[in-house]
């Protein structure tokens, strides 16, 4: 997702991250195996921003990292890219009521509204009692407390146009999913095919795979007998400015 700009990362991180690939890559940086010319052939970045100067900081960068394993730098990677603004988040574009283009993000705890990229809003799993659709129409119900009388809550309508019933659809699923997998917190309450409160009467959509409580306890059961097989990342040709300044380089030696 970084790599093709669906994931912003902000400067900085950006070459962190990068630098972290190359060490997990390649191990250690050394004179006189390793140049700038073996980082521009890995993609990190979309293409516009993948500048000789980006791949200059992140050579700089991959030296610090001397001495990590593969297995750390993925550790160090993953530590450092749950913490971007938009990670995990799954993103739905919708219209409001006012016209205006919105984008609903489904995260783990909520349902995130974006308007130009800022946040605005975010409604909760746990005040959020249903959300249905009507051909291309999204319905999002939120409870929350009554401002005179705090002993009692109240439902807020919010409501949403998608481009066509197949969007809307799809992100009503998405939500039931998210709804289920984030919000089941027992394991033994967890089965196959759970429903979701969100489910529609006469909908045999059912969430089937398994809960993040679910996947928690079987990690805790097999996490000393889990293998897996690293595979190298797809490289690339080099960057042709560097090939023509080391031949011109060369020629001068």
């Amino acid at each position: 997702d970084i790599r093709t700009g669906r994931l912003e990362c902000p400067s900085g991180s950006d070459v962190e991250l990068a630098a972290l690939t190359m060490q997990a890559e390649l191990g250690d940086y050394t004179k006189d195996e390793h140049s700038i010319a073996n980082i521009s052939e890995f993609r990190f970045q979309p293409n516009h921003k993948q500048t000789e100067e980006f791949e200059k900081q992140v050579l700089e960068k991959w030296m610090t990292y001397r001495g990590l394993t593969p297995a750390d730098c993925e550790v160090q990677y993953l530590s450092k890219a749950r913490w971007l603004e938009m990670y995990g988040v799954d993103l739905h574009t919708v219209m409001g009521k006012d016209g205006l283009e919105y984008k609903l993000g489904l995260t783990p705890t909520g349902i995130l509204v974006f308007e130009n990229k800022i946040k605005i809003g975010l409604f909760v799993w746990s005040k959020v009692t249903k959300i249905d659709f009507n051909h291309n129409k999204l319905t999002i119900v939120v409870v929350e407390d009554d401002d005179n009388d705090p002993r009692l809550q109240r439902d807020f309508v919010f409501l949403f146009r998608c481009y066509d019933e197949k969007q809307c659809k799809h992100f009503w699923k998405c939500a039931l999913e998210y709804h289920v997998f984030f919000r089941t917190t027992s394991a033994n309450k967890a089965k196959q095919g759970t429903k979701s409160t969100f489910a529609r009467t006469g909908s045999r959509f059912r969430f089937s795979g398994r809960t993040e409580c679910q996947t928690a306890a079987l990690g805790n059961l097999t996490n000393n007998n889990m293998n897996f097989e690293r595979k190298a990342s797809q490289r690339f040709s080099r960057r042709a400015s560097y090939a023509i300044r080391k031949k011109i380089q060369e020629q001068e030696i």
